[in-house]
C-alpha cells in the first residue's frame, strides 16, 4: 500500500478546507498542508451554484475560493478526485478509494454533506437533478430552457432559490410542497404568506401538501406524478428536500458520529488530533447551548478558520451566531440565530403591510432574526 506522511491533512475539497488551509500557512503553519477532494475541483464557493451560475452572471471559474496560483504559493497540496474510503484513528491514517493511504499528525474532516434521495419508481430517469456540486448545477443550467416545464420538489432554501432561477429564466415553475405553507422552516405565517403570494406573481405554480409517487418517462422525465393522483408534466425536476452528512466512510473508526461528526466547541472530535468543520460538523454551540449541525457559507468560513488556530495549539471556541443568506428574484433575505425552540414572534410590516423584520423571542429573550430587504438601496 502506498502511503504519504502529511503534517496537516484536510479530508473535503470545500469551503471548510480552503479556509484553514489558508489559516494555517498564515498563522506559521510549518510542514505539508494538503486537501483531499472528491472533486476534480480545487475548492470552491457553493451559494452561486443556485443563483448566479444558473442565472448566467457567474461563470464557473469565478466561483473559486482562492486562484490557483495560491496554492503553489503557499505549498497547499491539492488532492483532487481522491475519495475517502477510511479512517484508521490507532495508526493515525486516511485510506483513499484509489489504494492510497495518508498519514496525519493533524486532520481535519470536512466532507460537508449529500442530498437526500428520493426512493419512488423512475427515480433514475434522466432530467432529475440534485444539487451539490459544480457539475450538478452546470447540469441544470444546461437543461434550463425558456418555455420548458420545471417541478420543483421541496420548498427548503435550496428548492426555493432554484424556483426562482428556473422562474427568471423563463422556465414554466412549479413546487411541490408537503407542508401546507411556503418556506414553512422560518417559523412565521407572515412570512410564508408573503414568499407564497411573491412567488404566485412570479409566475410560479404552488402545490400544498402533496409530494411524489413517481417520476414517469421512457428513459427521459415526462411527468412527476403525486400523490394525490396529480400527474403534473415534466420536462425536467429538480429535487430539494434536504441533506445527510458525508460520515459513511467514517463507519467503524470508533470515532463518534451523530448526524455529523462530534465535537465540541473548539471543533475537537472524540479522538486526538481530529477535528471537524462546516456543514459535517455537529459542533457545541455555547451562546445557544446545544449542539447543532449548520449548513452555510458563513459557518464553513468561519469554522475552517477556527479549526486552523486549534490545530496549531490554540484553545479557542466557536464565539459566533449562526448567520444565513439568499437573494430570490430581487429580494434578498438575511437570517441570525436559532429558531427551533422559541415561543413567540414579533413582525414588523413595511409600508406595505409586507413583513420586513421578525424577532423569534423564547421566554421574552431575542434567539433569532430575520431581515428581507427589498430593491437596490436596502442591499447595500
Amino acid at each position: 500500500m502506498n502511503q504519504e506522511r502529511i503534517d496537516y491533512l484536510l479530508v473535503g475539497g470545500g469551503l471548510a478546507s480552503a479556509k484553514c488551509a489558508a489559516e494555517l500557512r498564515q498563522q506559521g503553519a510549518v510542514g505539508r498542508v494538503a486537501i483531499v477532494g472528491a472533486e476534480s475541483y480545487a475548492p470552491y464557493n457553493r451559494p452561486p451554484l443556485s443563483k448566479g451560475l444558473l442565472l448566467g452572471y457567474d461563470q464557473p471559474e469565478r466561483i473559486f475560493v482562492f486562484p490557483s496560483e495560491f496554492y503553489k504559493e503557499n505549498e497547499i497540496e491539492l488532492f483532487d478526485g481522491a475519495v475517502a474510503s477510511g479512517l484508521d484513528l490507532d495508526n493515525r491514517e486516511v485510506e483513499l478509494a484509489d489504494g492510497r493511504s495518508l498519514e496525519y499528525k493533524k486532520l481535519l474532516i470536512a466532507t460537508g454533506t449529500t442530498p437526500r434521495h428520493l426512493a419512488v419508481p423512475g427515480a433514475d430517469l434522466q432530467n432529475i437533478f440534485y444539487l451539490r456540486n459544480l457539475d450538478d448545477s452546470l447540469a441544470i443550467a444546461d437543461a434550463m430552457r425558456p418555455g420548458s416545464r420545471a417541478i420543483i420538489v421541496g420548498a427548503g432554501f435550496i428548492g426555493m432559490e432554484l424556483a426562482a432561477a428556473f422562474a427568471e429564466k423563463g422556465v414554466e415553475t412549479t413546487m411541490l410542497v408537503r407542508e401546507s405553507g411556503l418556506f414553512t422552516k422560518l417559523g412565521s405565517e407572515e412570512l410564508s404568506r408573503f414568499f407564497s403570494d411573491y412567488y404566485q406573481q412570479h409566475g410560479i405554480q404552488i402545490i400544498y401538501e402533496d409530494e411524489v409517487k413517481e417520476f414517469a418517462g421512457d428513459d427521459v422525465l415526462g411527468a412527476v406524478v403525486t400523490q394525490d393522483g396529480r400527474e403534473l408534466p415534466a420536462d425536467m425536476a429538480a429535487v430539494g428536500i434536504g441533506v445527510v452528512a458525508n460520515t459513511d466512510w467514517l463507519e467503524g473508526s470508533g470515532l463518534e458520529i451523530d448526524r455529523g461528526v462530534v465535537v465540541d466547541g473548539s471543533l475537537r472530535a472524540s479522538a486526538p488530533d481530529v477535528f471537524a468543520a462546516g456543514d459535517v460538523a455537529v459542533y457545541y454551540d455555547p451562546i445557544f447551548q446545544k449542539r447543532r449541525r449548520v449548513e452555510h457559507w458563513d459557518n464553513a468560513v468561519k469554522q475552517g478558520e477556527l479549526a486552523a488556530a486549534n490545530m496549531l495549539g490554540e484553545s479557542r471556541s466557536v464565539d459566533y451566531v449562526a448567520y444565513f443568506y439568499s437573494d430570490l428574484f430581487d429580494l434578498s433575505w438575511e437570517w441570525l440565530g436559532d429558531n427551533s425552540s422559541v415561543d413567540d414572534t414579533v413582525v414588523r410590516l413595511n409600508d406595505k403591510g409586507e413583513p420586513e423584520l421578525v424577532y423569534y423571542l423564547k421566554n421574552g429573550q431575542l434567539r433569532a432574526a430575520f431581515l428581507l430587504l427589498q430593491g437596490p438601496d436596502e442591499r447595500q
